[in-house]
């Protein structure tokens, strides 16, 4: 039995085109995003209200990632400890553990957004981008400082938030702190006329 060991002719065009490709273009492709200048001039910012309906978004969607990170770590802490019927399930597990694995899991949630394409599922909801002042991609560095402002903004009894009120260019804390900014994009229909 004899096989033919050439690759087909639209295979080779497609790896000579492949080839092409620049080393940034495959990251974009593999990362699926695509980056779009926008015009800080005549953007339109989205209003607070608008800002609260996306957390609670996000964080209807978060609480039950958080419930099944937890669960993980519950089972696992009995898995390498041993369960004892004396004990309640959830002492077994350090406090400190459990509060890393959340701290990961909400900054593993939204830099994975944030940094894949600008926007959580709830940004999407609602036409919210995040992008950055210098109409740059977000990085990583930006997505720590802006979940670090947006704790310091909650902290100071949503001040923070509410500061978005009182700046003339609609920021927040954590979008100063950040050089970030969030941008309403606009509707559906009025981008395809």
């Amino acid at each position: 039995m004899h096989t033919n060991n050439r690759l087909p002719q639209k295979y080779i065009k497609i790896i000579i085109q492949l080839s092409r490709i620049s080393p940034t273009e495959i990251n974009e492709l593999m990362m699926n995003t695509i980056h779009v200048k926008h015009d800080l001039k005549n953007t339109v910012y989205p209003s607070l209200p608008r800002c609260l309906l996306v957390i609670i978004y996000d964080s209807i969607l978060l609480i039950p990632i958080l419930m099944i990170t937890s669960s993980i770590t519950l089972f696992a802490s009995t898995a390498i400890v041993g369960f004892n019927s004396n004990e309640n399930l959830a002492l077994q597990t350090p406090v400190f553990v459990r509060q890393v694995i959340i701290v990961l899991t909400i900054f593993c949630f939204f830099s994975w957004f944030w940094i894949k394409n600008g926007q959580t599922l709830g940004m999407q909801a609602w036409r919210i981008k995040l992008i950055s002042i210098n109409d740059e991609n977000i990085n990583l560095k930006q997505t720590s400082l802006r979940l670090l402002g947006a704790v310091i903004s909650a902290g100071f009894f949503g001040l923070g938030y509410l500061w978005i009120l009182l700046d003339a260019e609609n920021r927040t804390w954590h979008d100063i702190i950040s050089k970030t900014r969030v941008i309403l994009l606009p509707e559906a229909s009025s981008i395809e006329t």
